[in-house]
């Protein structure tokens, strides 16, 4: 490649870099911008709104829903934060069916938790598609909060924080390189950072509405044929009857053990059945008459 070649590519690159970095300066300004204007008004365009919803809809169908919700999202420019889909079990019934199955019976709600973020401007738009999807409204929050005195502190205190940058010149040199000064120093930049991204984040919550919608489902019933498990797991005749076998070999070898355990009595009444034989043999001696 000629050396030319390589010198229109760094000079693209430079280009690149240039405009990379005069965007997120341009982005980082945001935060610190106290220019506003006119706040006279409640719907002022420089007031930072925060936006939220908080809604709960029995449908006909929760995944139906589910879906379009996620789909009206998209078409906003917006974005799904979470999306699940669960079935509460309420109640669990087994009947036999056939000699090896069982119907069960099951009772379950079906249920979705959505959170969406939409740009402000399509909030509205946004909820009332989503309230077109409802047989019943159980619950429908909607609230704002003005941020902008929050955003406007932050900013302001990041415009003190600069107008206190120390002097230029050799003794003010001197004096900042102190520990107490680079401490000092360091904690205000810190501040000035975490004010910046407090208010990156105001701005962010003012120009995406957060909207929590719950869709519930009127109860189901799922029917289905399962495996019987008393007869999955039972042990097969001959096995029962080899187990058996060796339980009653178990209990004879048992008996034998606590017989023989008890041999001095056995012992004892060897001896006693023999002295009593002895003593059975000799002849009773009768008194003679006078």
């Amino acid at each position: 490649m000629h050396i030319r070649h390589f010198l229109v590519i760094a000079i693209v690159l430079a280009i690149a870099s240039c405009n990379s970095k005069d965007t997120m300066e341009s982005y980082l300004a945001t935060a610190d911008s106290t220019q506003l204007a006119d706040l006279s008004g409640l719907h002022a365009g420089s007031r930072k709104i925060l936006r939220t919803a908080d809604m709960q809809y029995r449908v006909a169908n929760v995944v139906t829903a589910t879906m379009q919700a996620e789909k009206l999202v998209a078409a906003a420019h917006g974005m799904v934060v979470k999306s699940q889909i669960h079935n509460s079990v309420t109640s669990v019934k087994n009947m036999p069916y056939t000699s090896d199955s069982l119907k069960r019976t099951q009772v379950y709600t079906p249920t979705a938790q959505l959170v969406l973020k939409v740009p402000a401007e399509y909030a509205d738009t946004v909820m009332q598609q989503l309230g077109t999807m409802a047989q019943f409204t159980e619950s429908r929050t909607i609230s704002q909060q003005d941020l902008t005195y929050a955003y406007l502190s932050n900013a302001l205190k990041n415009e003190k924080a600069e107008q206190q940058q120390p002097a230029k010149g050799k003794e003010a040199s001197v004096l900042a390189s102190t520990p107490e000064a680079i401490a000092q120093k360091d904690a205000r930049d810190e501040a000035v950072v975490d004010h910046r991204i407090q208010n990156l984040q105001l701005l962010d919550e003012a120009d995406y509405a957060t909207i929590t919608v719950a869709f519930v489902q009127p109860e189901m019933v799922d029917v289905q044929t399962v495996i019987n498990p008393e007869y999955a797991t039972r042990t097969p005749f001959g096995t029962e009857l080899q187990v058996a076998g060796g339980k009653g070999l178990n209990l004879l070898r048992g008996l034998i053990l606590f017989a023989f355990q008890l041999w001095p009595l056995w012992l004892i009444a060897a001896a006693g059945v023999w002295l009593y034989r002895i003593l059975r043999r000799q002849p009773v001696m009768l008194p003679k008459k006078a």
